[in-house]
């Protein structure tokens, strides 16, 4: 049975864009987005509430590479 997963992927243009999609694995997310175009960043799963269950705080983490500041 298909399970919903939150996605984050970079357009041809580098532009982020977010949605959804149901697939039975995140490799068959990863596979569909490439072949839509897309570069996935990152693929989440959702619980049945729909809610993704990994937890971002802005600040806290990764920090900002050279390459994708822009002047």
């Amino acid at each position: 049975m298909p399970t919903t997963y939150a996605y984050k992927v970079r357009d041809r243009a580098g532009k982020l864009l977010e949605g959804s999609i149901e697939a039975d694995s995140t490799n068959l997310v990863a596979d569909k987005l490439r072949q839509l175009g897309y570069v996935p960043i990152a693929i989440d799963k959702r619980d049945e509430s729909g809610i993704s269950r990994e937890i971002k705080i802005p600040g806290l983490g990764g920090r900002i590479k050279l390459k994708d500041t822009a002047v």
